[in-house]
């Protein structure tokens, strides 16, 4: 896939190497067969005349630091202890490098090493058109495929952004030779290729990806599009090789201000030493309608940059240690200006913070000033990454899943304004309300909220919200860590990205993707969509302001580093840097089990309803070997049908009950009171009710705390009221419960057809909607339109009967009775562990 020209098209290459050479400080003896690193993980292999030649888009004229790797010498130290030389790289210069010889100088490398890089530096580096160029694409999309690595029998090489390498080796040329082909989360077929390069051809290798998230581009650091502008093409970024002297940076927070997207990176290293900006580092981007880069394609960052061209402090907040911030989001203070806000922490070196607190962007000198330090003892701290919430209750900024505040300036500087999704009173206590006491989860200023790994007393592990997670469609166990959430409203729903700790194959290099009603849960069943082979991407983040097609497409980083990857190689120029990927939320590997209340999907209650528990998770969509389950009509008995006639609503998707699924289970149907139940329970014929057979397959709930969903339905909600058995005549439809949060509704819009007749629909406009019906079955669409232009919709279905045998009814005694029995048989499931059998 071709990449687009960029505004400006850079184009960077040196005249010929630069050249190092290793000698031993005292003999002056050449060291051959050591190892010169650069900060951002480029190794070069002195020959058997102690040389290397150093050829690098972007950092000719830099200064560049290189450690030595060598069993029997090492570089002198510094003040830091830091041990390694930092050299003026000039094209076609050279440097001589002493080293001293190791107090426990083990045994020397064996060779024989040659002499290729003494040859380099004896001719001009290689022109576009004697390159070789192999592109690596994804076979689904055509797209090229970053970070696939070809070891070969001399070198190993490590497709750019764009998918190319631009292959030149001084005796590699016309020589076949087999390369193993090896990427994070995509296979090649056979695992190898055998490639005669020849200068100014091209060959492509398909690579298939086995995940649904697509690797898009690195971010961040130097060489992002290195071997694209070796070989003379266009780069779809202004800064191709190095941008604000950053060859690595750690951990993302964004947000919208300013109407420009605002990044934060942690600690980011630089080209000229070990040690770089510990103090937070800034950049900003132009939105794609305001001129900038589509997410798909790339992001032009433009740095707050120094008197020297690197990455300045964004925080140099005083005290002991670096300065990470947290949970960067934008709010209004009283006055109505937009303010930047951010947690802060000072933290020594792997130790806690010695200082906490929130501190604000000065945009007069672009940097962040603390507004408050948090007392030390406090047990409700923002952190993670925020977004603002505007609900029926107002605007709020929500901290991951627990904690939240007022979304204004005032509030954040205000500690006595935090709030915990908590059962648990300040104290610690728990909370209770019900027949049988079960923790009253709520939110609650300066209280804690319970961890996983730390059930208060007095509780179980279903009372919990944290530490449910499963893979989908496995049923094993994930254990979260760091997580991203935002709504969507594509799926018109909270969606979560986050990593996993000890992931089958890293310790921290597996990514999930989760969906849910509320930032709080019920987060349960998870797809994995990211992959590394003992490398580790933490803390992802996802940039909801990024997605494309109305959030259809979503777009999340990483930061891919061999820091927590054991005995891993760094990947050269990647390492220690922030990792894009895209991916389509209509992809059939994230339909996933969601939560049901009742036998209603969330989205199907009403707008101001309870706080209510899920009974069970099913799917929304259709699956693969997924069968439609759908809601008898309103005139009739309140049931489920499995593949029931076209003209029933769908309620759900189930599997079939002969299915052969992981942590399936058969929904059973129950008589009782007069009415029909539905659990997952098999055994509430011990309560008095009548098995009466199974609606297919879904997934049971493991968690059993009342949710308040009416807080989270969305920025615009529609409601076309109850679905309705009436008589013929007039029939009225009611959208008065739709809402929008930041206004009064633009537009309501009602479409009315009858299921089983080819009659052109009705429209009508407004709130109500008054129809003349004859027999028959209608569905009732409501769709409205929010001051912001985001749209929500909603059906009510109507079944008017004849006149002489209307058995209208909107429930009635015995479907009263039976939600009575299921209410007493969902409180048994969620009574206090003291009171539960072993």
């Amino acid at each position: 896939m071709l990449l687009p020209a960029p505004a400006l098209v850079v184009w960077i290459l040196a005249a010929r190497p630069f050249g190092i050479t290793l000698v031993d400080r005292d003999g002056g003896a050449p060291v051959a067969g050591a190892v010169l690193e650069t900060n951002h993980r480029i190794a070069l292999a002195t020959d058997q005349n102690g040389t290397a030649a150093f050829e690098e888009p972007g950092l000719e004229g830099q200064e560049v630091f290189f450690m030595l790797t060598d069993p029997r010498y090492q570089l002198p130290a510094d003040g830091f202890g830091i041990r390694g030389v930092r050299l003026t790289v000039t094209d076609g210069g050279s440097a001589v490098v002493k080293a001293d010889l190791a107090p426990d100088a083990g045994v020397a490398p064996s060779g024989p090493f040659g002499d290729e890089a003494t040859r380099l530096l004896a001719r001009d580096s290689p022109a576009p058109f004697e390159r070789f160029e192999i592109d690596v694409v994804d076979e689904a999309t055509g797209r090229g495929v970053p970070m696939v690595e070809l070891r070969g029998p001399r070198h190993a090489y490590v497709t750019d952004s764009a998918g190319r390498i631009a292959f030149w080796e001084l005796d590699g040329m016309g020589v076949p030779a087999a390369f193993e082909v090896v990427s994070h989360g995509y296979a090649f077929e056979g695992g190898e290729v055998t490639l005669t390069p020849r200068a100014g051809e091209r060959t492509t290798l398909f690579v298939k990806r086995r995940l649904p998230a697509e690797r898009l581009y690195r971010v961040t650091g130097g060489g992002i599009y290195r071997d694209t502008v070796l070989l003379g093409l266009p780069a779809p970024i202004q800064k191709p090789v190095l941008d604000g002297k950053v060859i690595g940076q750690d951990s993302v927070q964004s947000a919208i201000y300013q109407g420009q997207p605002f990044f934060i990176w942690g600690d980011t290293v630089r080209p000229a030493y070990l040690l770089g900006n510990f103090f937070a580092s800034g950049a900003r981007s132009l939105l794609p309608a305001s001129g900038g880069l589509p997410a798909s394609v790339g992001i032009d960052l433009q740095y707050y940059e120094g008197e020297d061209g690197f990455s300045r402090p964004m925080a140099p907040i005083p005290g002991p240690g670096p300065t990470w911030l947290d949970g960067v989001v934008a709010v209004p203070d009283a006055a109505g200006r937009e303010r930047l806000m951010t947690a802060y922490g000072k933290f020594p070196v792997f130790a806690d913070p010695v200082e906490a607190g929130m501190a604000m962007l000065d945009d007069a000198i672009g940097q962040f000033q603390k507004v408050v330090v948090w007392d030390g003892s406090a047990k409700v701290r923002p952190g993670g990454h925020a977004f603002v919430w505007r609900g029926p209750s107002g605007a709020f900024v929500q901290y991951g899943r627990f904690v939240r505040a007022p979304a204004t300036a005032e509030a954040l500087a205000d500690p006595s304004t935090y709030e915990s999704f908590t059962p648990l009173r300040e104290d610690g206590t728990v909370a209770r309300d019900g027949a049988f006491g079960a923790p009253a989860w709520a939110w609650r200023a300066g209280a804690p909220s319970p961890r996983a790994d730390g059930v208060p007393v007095g509780m179980s592990a279903d009372q919990l919200l944290a530490g449910h997670e499963r893979a989908f469609p496995g049923g094993e166990r994930v254990n979260a860590h760091a997580d991203s959430i935002a709504w969507n409203a594509y799926r018109r729903r909270f969606v979560r990205i986050f990593g996993e700790a000890y992931g089958a194959t890293s310790f921290l290099g597996e990514i999930w993707y989760g969906e849910a009603e509320t930032p709080m849960g019920p987060w349960v069943y998870s797809a994995h969509v990211v992959t590394h082979d003992g490398y580790t991407c933490y803390n992802p983040h996802r940039h909801p302001f990024l997605d494309e097609e109305g959030g259809r497409r979503i777009f999340f980083e990483c930061t891919y580093s061999s820091a927590f990857a054991g005995e891993a190689t760094a990947t050269p120029r990647y390492d220690y840097n922030q990792v894009m990927y895209g991916m389509d939320l209509d992809d059939l590997r994230l339909a996933l089990p969601v939560a049901v209340y009742g036998t209603s999907l969330a989205r199907d209650l009403p707008p101001d309803g309870p706080p209510r528990a899920p009974e069970f998770f099913a799917l929304d969509r259709p699956a693969t070997g997924a069968v439609r389950v759908t809601r008898a009509l309103p005139c009739e008995v309140a049931d489920l049908h499995v593949e029931g006639p076209a003209a029933e609503e769908v309620a759900f998707w189930a599997l079939p009950e002969d299915a052969a699924a992981p942590g399936a289970v058969a929904l059973h149907r129950y008589l009782g009171g007069g009415g029909l139940i539905f659990s997952t329970n098999p055994a509430l014929g011990l309560i008095g009710l009548t098995p009466d057979g199974t609606v297919g397959k879904v997934w049971e709930s493991p968690i059993t705390v009342p949710i308040p969903l009416s807080g989270y339905r969305g920025p615009v909600v529609a409601s076309a009221g109850p679905d309705v058995c009436a008589a013929p005549g007039m029939v009225t439809l009611d959208g008065s419960k739709s809402l929008a949060v930041d206004g009064p509704l633009s537009t309501m819009r009602w479409t009315v057809e009858e299921v089983a007749d080819a009659v052109a629909p009705v429209t009508v406009e407004g709130e109500r909607a008054v129809l003349a019906l004859v027999p028959g079955v209608y569905r009732a669409t409501l769709e409205v339109t929010g001051p912001s232009g985001e749209r929500a919709s909603d059906v009510a279905m109507l079944q008017v009967r004849p006149a002489s045998g209307c058995a209208c009814f909107s429930g009635g005694a015995g479907a009263f009775a039976a939600a009575a029995l299921l209410a007493f048989a969902r409180l048994l499931r969620s009574r206090p562990t003291w009171n539960r059998r072993a």
